[in-house]
């Protein structure tokens, strides 16, 4: 993709415009409704992984710890980027497909706002913050962001997933997505052909990622290029990273 990651462009520009973030996050929602429908869980959706193609189209990649999922049977394996997990991810109770809506709220919120709505100097403090804090927009966020976008983010980002947008199954939740106010000006039908005009267009005459950066990413990873021996069916889970860069990262292995 030679439009670059979000990430990429959020630590560029430090945030986007909300006409900007609004049709990520409609075309990210009729990605998740996929995926969902499949019986696929993303689990780590995040802007790191959101990547825009040369036009500005925004898709979704990085599915290593992507799960099917039942609904008679729920998912207890931590795995993600602990600053976009889900309540109920940290609560270790069980959770199905809720939890990217969630992840989606939140990468929304910081996209528009430069900062996340859950932070903590320690794991246990972002924990914390997730399952408990209530959600607070900056000083400034009336003049970011419109009354509808406001309550659109509340609605992904609550901890009841009976209430939480895009919740509701059988496709039902797509559709209260395309319904609330905020997406009142998106033509769903030519949204889904690629028929739309991204509000952001990559600038395609430079390298939209950072070399040095993708690099030390690499470097990082333990023999990248070697494939794990499997070991049997008990799960467990790496983790690294810290707070004041997401939380930590979990990987579930098999």
């Amino acid at each position: 993709m030679l439009g670059g990651d979000l990430r990429f462009h959020l630590e560029r520009l430090g945030s986007l415009s909300e006409d900007a973030v609004r049709f990520y996050v409609a075309e990210l929602s009729t990605a998740l409704a996929f995926l969902h429908d499949k019986r696929i869980i993303h689990r780590d959706l995040k802007p790191d992984n959101i990547l825009l193609d040369e036009k500005g189209h925004a898709h979704l990649t990085d599915f290593n710890i992507a799960v099917h999922y039942s609904e008679r049977r729920l998912l207890t394996g931590v795995a993600g980027s602990m600053a976009y997990m889900a309540p109920e991810v940290l609560a270790k109770k069980g959770y199905t497909y809720t939890i990217d809506w969630w992840s989606l709220g939140v990468c929304a919120y910081e996209l528009i706002f430069g900062r996340r709505p859950f932070r903590g100097k320690t794991n246990s403090d972002l924990t914390h913050a997730i399952a408990r804090d209530h959600l607070r927009f900056p000083e400034d966020a009336d003049g970011r962001c419109s009354r509808e976008g406001l309550t659109a983010l509340k609605m992904f980002l609550d901890r009841d997933t009976n209430r939480r947008l895009g919740c509701k199954p059988h496709g039902e939740g797509l559709n209260d997505v395309k319904n609330h106010p905020w997406f009142k000006s998106i033509d769903w039908d030519r949204l889904e052909n690629k028929e739309l005009t991204p509000i952001f267009q990559p600038d395609q005459k430079k390298a939209n990622f950072d070399a040095t950066h993708e690099l030390e990413e690499l470097l990082l990873e333990e023999n990248p290029l070697k494939a794990r021996k499997r070991k049997g069916t008990r799960h467990q889970y790496s983790e690294r990273g810290d707070a004041t860069n997401g939380g930590a990262v979990y990987a579930l292995r098999l």
